[in-house]
This record gives C-alpha cells, sequence and structure tokens, in this order.
C-alpha cells in the first residue's frame, strides 16, 4: 500500500512510478482498497474490474503520461470489452461490450 496517495495528482503518481519510488502494483491495490472503503458511502462505482486491472497490470504499465495510475471509467458511453455498460440505463443493465 502506498500511503501518501492522496498527496499526489495523477501525473505525480505517474512520475513516482516511472522514477522507481513506487510500483503501479501498489498504486493499483491502494486505489482498489480506497475505493472498496468509500464505495459503500457514495454508491459511485458500477464494476470495480481488480481482477482485469491485475491482469492489465501483467501485461505491462506503457509508457503515456499517466502509465501505471490506475483510473475509473465513467459508465456513460465508454465501452470497455468484458465490462457491464448501462450508461444509467436499466433497458440495457445487462449489456457487455465486446469491445473497447
Amino acid at each position: 500500500m502506498f500511503a501518501d496517495y492522496d498527496r499526489y495528482d495523477g501525473l505525480a503518481l505517474a512520475a513516482l512510478v516511472r522514477d522507481g519510488h513506487v510500483s503501479a502494483a501498489e498504486l493499483l491495490e491502494t486505489a482498489l482498497a480506497r475505493m472498496t472503503l468509500v464505495e459503500p458511502l457514495v454508491h459511485a462505482i458500477t464494476s470495480l474490474m481488480g481482477e482485469q486491472a491485475r491482469a492489465q497490470l501483467a501485461r505491462g504499465v506503457g509508457d503515456g503520461p499517466f502509465a501505471g495510475v490506475p483510473f475509473l471509467i465513467k459508465d456513460m458511453l465508454s465501452a470497455v470489452a468484458g465490462a457491464p455498460m448501462s450508461s444509467g440505463s436499466v433497458f440495457v443493465k445487462d449489456y457487455v461490450p465486446a469491445y473497447d
């Protein structure tokens, strides 16, 4: 776990990963733990996707400006293969796209 997670924005977290001060895995586990604690209060996360995030991280971090930083994707017309996407509608609550 990365205790200072909330002291940095996304670009600064990515710089810490890039410079080897913290691993992307530590950031992911910290983010997942915090989401698990907060979700019962805010009811904002429709699909946590921790296992998918770990699997993607095992394939590599990449090299973009936010490389190694975990993030959420809004369930509003943002398709992620294998993740439920309802766009806030009960009419498509069971839709799971096969594409990103």
